[in-house]
């Protein structure tokens, strides 16, 4: 996915990017609306929009806790992917300066991307559902892919050498990482996968030390 979309970026020579996920639809007026509201507000080099979801075939009412607003969406944004790929417009110069998606994340890429881009800078909203998103289907990564935390705790090492991050946003970031390591070694084992719990149990350990704090998982 990362790829793919990296290619498509490069290839590019618009000033403006926007992404469609195969799964997802665009409502007939989404760029209309987000290029409204991007002439009232044309500091904004980024922006995204509320979606309606579809699980077979039934229109469900999103979780509370996916709410979109920018009340603290980076601190929001470490828990849970809050802004949908196929809602955003870009300015292209936005990847010149956040970087691309990254290519060795097998998924969780685009968590990784909003993470990076929010600490760059705000990202707007047009605050209707713009975009539609099926789910439900037999082949979706979230199905498929065990432990997508995994993914979710390197991109969040990632971020913790961000020149851009504040020592508060830091321990955040480190806090959270720890709460997925606590999901990851229960999930593992639950599954007999002994080694992988010790694993997290262990990286979690290493970030309590950091923080000064008593080691909270043990063996």
């Amino acid at each position: 996915m990362a790829s793919a979309r990296n290619l498509g970026i490069k290839q590019s020579t618009c000033d403006w990017i926007a992404l469609l996920d195969s799964d997802d639809e665009w409502e007939p007026t989404k760029l209309e609306k987000q290029m409204a509201f991007l002439e009232k507000l044309p500091e904004l080099q980024a922006i995204h929009t509320g979606e309606r979801w579809i699980r077979n075939g039934n229109e469900v009412t999103p979780p509370a806790y996916l709410d979109k607003s920018s009340d603290l969406l980076w601190e929001r944004s470490l828990r849970h992917c809050l802004i949908c790929p196929s809602s955003v417009l870009i300015h292209s110069s936005v990847f010149e300066t956040v970087g691309l998606f990254d290519e060795k994340l097998s998924v969780c890429e685009d968590y990784d991307f909003w993470l990076r881009l929010l600490l760059e800078q705000e990202i707007g909203l047009v605050d209707e559902k713009l975009v539609i998103k099926h789910g439900g289907h037999s082949d979706q990564l979230s199905t498929t892919i065990w432990g997508m935390d995994r993914f979710r705790i390197m991109a969040l090492q990632k971020i913790l050498s961000n020149p851009l991050l504040s020592n508060d946003c830091r321990i955040k970031a480190i806090e959270v990482i720890q709460e997925k390591c606590g999901i990851l070694a229960q999930g593992a084992e639950k599954r007999g996968k002994f080694d992988d719990a010790q694993k997290y149990k262990n990286l979690s350990d290493q970030y309590s030390i950091e923080l000064g704090k008593q080691p909270t998982l043990t063996a």
